[in-house]
């Protein structure tokens, strides 16, 4: 009869599940797979903040070029002004003295 009582609860044993470890299985293959999805997202944006980046180190590079260029350009302006003024301009002892003409009045 002993064995007959070990072999029925051994029987028991083995129908009642360990509910407790399915549950938490299941919870933790829930858990994984958003995590999963979460890490998966963030990645994705990571990689779209980037190439953000990259467009933006592009663009600044080229702003930063075309500054360059406006400035070399605004140097040579002002050195060609200069040189334009300077041949312009005639030396003070060169110059004759301006004559100042008087009015003529008519007569009646």
């Amino acid at each position: 009869m002993r064995l007959e009582a070990a072999s029925i609860e051994l029987h028991e044993r083995r129908r009642s599940r360990p509910w407790f470890l399915i549950v938490a299985a299941l919870l933790f293959a829930l858990l994984s797979a958003i995590l999963w999805v979460k890490w998966r997202d963030s990645r994705e944006r990571a990689e779209q903040l980037q190439s953000e980046i990259k467009q933006a180190y592009a663009e600044s590079e080229a702003l930063r070029t075309k500054a360059a260029a406006a400035e070399q350009r605004i140097s040579q302006l002002e050195r060609e002004v200069k040189a334009a003024s300077a041949s312009r301009a005639v030396p003070v002892k060169d110059k004759k003295p301006a004559t100042k003409q008087t009015p003529r009045r008519k007569a009646n």
